[in-house]
């Protein structure tokens, strides 16, 4: 990859991939109660650790609005969480060996896969919430969130380390 591309991918997204961020905290924060205490979290992997229909029903028209703009956004935020923190990943690792290069690139397109899932969950999150089909939809909502979120969590923990070995090896040369 050019290594000017992941600097611009990360200069141009990550201010509009911030304010999705911030106008999905918003948009999400009424989703919270004791059915989903994490709210769209909740509702994402209802299949795996709580009660779905619980949460429908529990759910006033309102939340039901505000858990479907908050997945329209969604849409959005699922192109450019990837961009961002892929190459947030390739901008980590310039400078450090060519195995840990290669993780980086590698993490990258498991990021695009993070996307695709997310698109797979959120299309089973409109259906459950716009037909009640929970028997179909929450338990292959569930398990794309939980790839989702394992490959985020990877992602993000190898930029930590990416990081700190940066630093590390600024501070002795």
């Amino acid at each position: 990859m050019h290594s000017k591309l992941p600097t611009l991918i990360f200069r141009w997204l990550l201010i509009p991939f911030l304010a999705v961020m911030a106008a999905m905290s918003i948009v999400g924060a009424p989703l919270k109660s004791a059915a989903a205490p994490h709210g769209i979290v909740t509702l994402e992997l209802c299949a795996l650790t709580a009660d779905c229909a619980e949460i429908l029903r529990t759910w006033t028209a309102a939340q039901r609005e505000f858990a479907m703009l908050g997945l329209g956004l969604d849409f959005l935020y699922m192109v450019l969480y990837p961009a961002v923190i892929a190459s947030a990943l390739v901008l980590a690792v310039q400078g450090l060996a060519g195995r840990l290069q290669f993780a980086a690139r590698v993490l990258a397109w498991l990021l695009a896969l993070a996307g695709v899932a997310d698109a797979v969950e959120n299309y089973c999150l409109i259906r459950m919430l716009s037909t009640g089909g929970i028997a179909e939809y929450a338990m292959p909502a569930a398990y794309c969130a939980s790839a989702k979120f394992a490959i985020i969590a990877l992602a993000l923990l190898f930029l930590l380390v990416a990081l700190a070995l940066r630093l590390g090896k600024q501070r002795k040369g």
